[in-house]
């Protein structure tokens, strides 16, 4: 134990006040420590203190404690406490405290114990190492005076070991890590009855990053106090985080198409493990899957070598962003040949093809399957694919003619023609050749156009070129045929009508009665010869004509012959018939007829005189009438004189 009290010279001095006075002063926190005091210095100014220094009228030398306690009226307290680092105790088996105690003691100037309370209390469990202790006593007037000291708390405990090989240290790998970091003060590995982490030296640093896995360990762990054990033990990591995957579920995973393809190639794997090892995956798509245009649910499972697994559903959303494209250049020309027979040539549309593999919508100014004719055509076309993607194209469709020009007909059959009607000929129009432009080509011939073929065989060499200079060479034969039978040169219907031949019973009729269109007359054969003289009346004629090209026309008709001659008196009516009387008679007799007729046969003669009659001497008038047969009529006056004769 100390006692409090020790020999200390103070001084006493004079400063200003606050009035600006000089007074005696001692400037001194605790007088009471002053045992001898001494004459100190002036001060020109009161200097400022933390505490209220003591102020006297006179001051007091010397070192007589009492008096200067009572000259400067200063109450003070003598305290004993323990000397610093007399105070010590062992902590508490496994405990990070001890129990301590002391002894203190206070003396008031009139020599009266006082009451000394320590902070912390005596007799309560002090933790390992110094701890300091202040106590304090007061008097009555409220002087009081305070020790400290400090107790002590002695380890001598080694730590503990928390794991040994049967007893291994598990932890859980890092997030997202393939390891643990274990830091042998965040984790320690032992425990020390003083409540700290006992330092820790291991072949494995602090901080060591322990993969997934069994791991032994070999450690020393030594307390504040210096006291030490070692430590064998194993680590093991468990992995017991599950994959994650690439990407969020909620945020459709979006691709556009490849270049040129209607779909988009993803490869797995869409998941990573903390492992660092790739998770085996599991979805209703495998990797390196084609996913069409649109919105695919994929579902997957991904599960790493621990057997930590993880579900996924997402969508994969492929857009496509690529344009269509046309079958050709638009700077080259698209050319075709025309359809064969035509003047055009027939494209069907699309003209453009899309990576989706469906057929773009094209919008032409030509639609589709147009014919396009010969020449040159500007085409404007707009190609867009499902997805709204556009491409425009102008290009030129050139249409050529490679077509030779046909001939109307095969040349290894001959161009057989009849005669044209009545005709010795056929007449033959240019042009003989047809081209699949739609217009004539230009025939060339060694046959003029419309010329008159005559019956028989013509040889005909001819040439076609058409507008684009296609040129066909052609050599036929035109074979014209006779297939007109005669004419006759009457209608059998209607008989043919004669008048008896001047003075004749008859009418002659000479051949040919037929005409053919070859210009040459046919060969006729009737029942009846060329020449013959056909009786007056109807006579049945059966004829056959025929062509020097067979062509027969066989006739049956009727030869009307008519007798149109007036019967002939056998005198001149402007002669008088002079008749001498009979013999011894006064008159003449005469007979008739007087006339007779072509027919032959001898007309009906009426007169005004009977034939026989006897006319008397002198002249008489006479007027007769002869009708033949066929009713021609022919009237005659004349005269008969009659003349006597006198006998001598």
């Amino acid at each position: 134990m100390i006692h409090v009290r020790a020999h200390y010279t103070c001084e006493v001095g004079q400063e200003k006040n606050e009035d600006n006075n000089f007074r005696w002063v001692l400037p001194y926190k605790d007088p009471c420590r002053c045992t001898k005091v001494r004459y100190g210095g002036l001060n020109a100014f009161m200097p400022k203190r933390p505490f209220k220094p003591v102020n006297v009228e006179k001051p007091l030398v010397g070192d007589n404690v009492g008096e200067i306690r009572d000259h400067y009226d200063v109450n003070c307290i003598d305290m004993t406490c323990p000397i610093k680092g007399s105070v010590e105790g062992e902590a508490d088996p496994g405990n990070a405290t001890g129990m301590i105690t002391w002894q203190t003691k206070a003396i008031d100037n009139n020599g009266e114990p006082l009451s000394v309370v320590c902070d912390p209390r005596p007799n309560v469990s002090f933790p390992i190492g110094h701890t300091d202790i202040t106590c304090l006593a007061e008097d009555q007037k409220g002087n009081n005076k305070s020790c400290t000291f400090d107790v002590s708390v002695i380890d001598n405990e080694a730590p503990e070991c928390d794991f040994n090989l049967q007893n291994p240290m598990e932890r859980s790998t890092d997030a997202g890590k393939p390891n643990v970091t274990i830091d042998w003060l965040m984790n320690p590995i032992a425990h020390d009855n003083s409540g700290i982490i006992p330092n820790i030296t291991c072949n494995y640093t602090s901080g060591t990053q322990f993969t997934i896995g069994e791991t032994v360990v070999n450690c020393t762990a030594v307390d504040d106090s210096g006291n030490s054990r070692d430590c064998q033990f194993k680590v093991t990591v468990f992995d017991n985080e599950a994959p994650a995957f690439d990407f969020s579920p909620q945020t459709p995973m979006e691709r556009n198409t490849d270049a040129g393809q209607p779909t988009a190639t993803i490869d797995w794997p869409v998941a990573y493990d903390n492992s660092g090892g790739i998770p085996n995956i599991t979805c209703n798509y495998t990797s390196g899957a084609q996913f069409a245009i649109g919105k695919t649910a994929v579902k997957c499972t991904a599960v790493d070598d621990s057997g930590n697994k993880k579900e996924c559903q997402f969508k994969v959303n492929v857009f496509d962003m690529e344009a269509p494209e046309f079958n050709f250049s638009p700077q080259t020309p698209m050319k075709r040949n025309t359809d064969a027979g035509q003047p055009t040539a027939t494209i069907d549309w699309p003209i453009a093809y899309d990576n989706s593999g469906r057929i773009p919508q094209s919008t032409c100014n030509f639609t589709s399957g147009a014919q396009f004719a010969i020449g040159e055509t500007a085409v404007n076309c707009t190609a867009v694919d499902d997805s709204g993607n556009k491409k425009e194209c102008q290009f030129k469709v050139n249409v050529f003619d490679m077509e030779a020009p046909e001939f109307n007909f095969s040349p290894q059959t001959p161009m057989k023609r009849n005669t044209d009607a009545g005709q010795p000929t056929a007449t033959i129009d240019w042009p003989i050749a047809h081209d699949n432009s739609g217009r004539i080509p230009q025939s060339t011939c060694n046959y003029t156009s419309g010329t008159q073929f005559a019956i028989g065989e013509t040889a005909v060499n001819c040439t076609a070129v058409d507008d684009s200079g296609n040129k066909k060479d052609c050599q036929f034969k035109v074979i014209v045929f006779d297939i007109e039978a005669p004419e006759f040169n009457f209608s059998r219907q209607t008989p043919m009508k004669r008048n008896t031949d001047a003075g004749q019973p008859t009418a002659t009729i000479d051949w040919p009665i037929a005409h053919d269109n070859s210009g040459r007359n046919p060969q006729i054969m009737c029942n009846y010869t060329s020449g013959t003289q056909f009786a007056i009346g109807e006579t049945e004629v059966n004829c056959t004509a025929v062509d020097d090209s067979g062509n027969k026309k066989e006739c049956q008709f009727k030869v009307n012959v008519f007798d149109n001659e007036a019967p002939t008196f056998e005198f001149s009516p402007q002669t008088p018939m002079v008749r001498n009387t009979d013999a011894g008679q006064p008159t003449a007799t005469i007979d008739w007829p007087i006339a007779h007729d072509n027919s032959g046969r001898n007309p009906n003669i009426a007169c005004s005189y009977a034939s026989g009659a006897q006319f008397n001497i002198g002249e008489t008038a006479v007027n007769c009438t002869a009708v033949d047969d066929s009713g021609n009529k022919k009237d005659c006056h004349f005269k008969v004189n009659v003349f006597g004769i006198v006998q001598v």
